[in-house]
């Protein structure tokens, strides 16, 4: 029997890919390819500065974002790649390259999915590394047919413009409920539903408005590089 065609996502902490791709993810499961997650750190950083102070606690147990992660895709065909790679290592170098270039050279990806560039400095240091890494590998992957960025956070302050949307209408509540298992991060302002839909009729506007008007939701992306599907 034929090998499924692979959709590979790269992020640089675990809720990256919920945050970003999570109804992409669905979509292309749903268009029968396999999906595979790449994290690339536990995220045992994902403490704010203030909350260090008012906790006193300054990491993140390692285990305790990778099951939040597990539990977030746990309804669905997906397979979760962890590098634990601290995050203070995260760096656009030789040893970090090899490591995950050797992850997606054995995947064999034909969709490619990670974190903009952003030259702003808007954006978390570690994705910015991710999408240098990532881009590095991508031009050795002979089966890569579509390389795109997920959007940032920020996406207006990084000067991020979509090209790309998938609608993920049918899957905004699968994907907040996503969120919910992030229990780590849920006072984050980009956990919440609230932000999501915002985001998601943003995206619908600028794709069309006739959308916009009729509440189609999307994910948006920046397409690096792409063939014909």
């Amino acid at each position: 029997m034929q090998n499924k065609a692979k959709a590979v996502f790269v992020f640089a902490h675990p809720d990256d890919a919920e945050i970003t791709s999570y109804g992409t993810i669905r979509y292309y499961l749903e268009k029968g390819y396999s999906v595979d997650v790449v994290i690339v750190t536990n995220g045992n950083n994902g403490i704010s500065v203030t909350e260090k102070e008012k906790t006193g606690n300054l990491y993140i147990e390692n285990e305790v974002r990778k099951t939040e992660t597990r539990n977030s895709f746990k309804d669905i065909d997906v397979n979760i790649i962890f590098l634990d790679i601290p995050q203070e290592k995260v760096l656009f170098n030789i040893e970090i390259v090899t490591k995950l270039e050797s992850v997606l050279i054995k995947l064999q990806p034909e969709i490619l999915v990670t974190h903009f560039l952003d030259i702003t400095g808007n954006d978390h240091q570690e994705h910015c590394e991710i999408s240098k890494i990532v881009t590095n590998i991508s031009n050795r992957i002979d089966s890569l047919k579509l390389f795109m960025m997920a959007e940032p956070i920020k996406s207006f302050k990084c000067h991020f413009v979509p090209n790309y949307f998938i609608d993920i209408t049918k899957y905004i509540d699968a994907k907040c409920e996503s969120l919910q298992h992030h229990i780590t991060q849920k006072e984050r302002f980009y956990m919440s539903r609230e932000f999501h839909l915002m985001r998601c009729r943003k995206n619908a506007l600028v794709f069309n408005s006739s959308d916009f008007i009729n509440g189609k939701l999307y994910e948006g992306f920046h397409i690096q590089r792409s063939v014909f599907l």
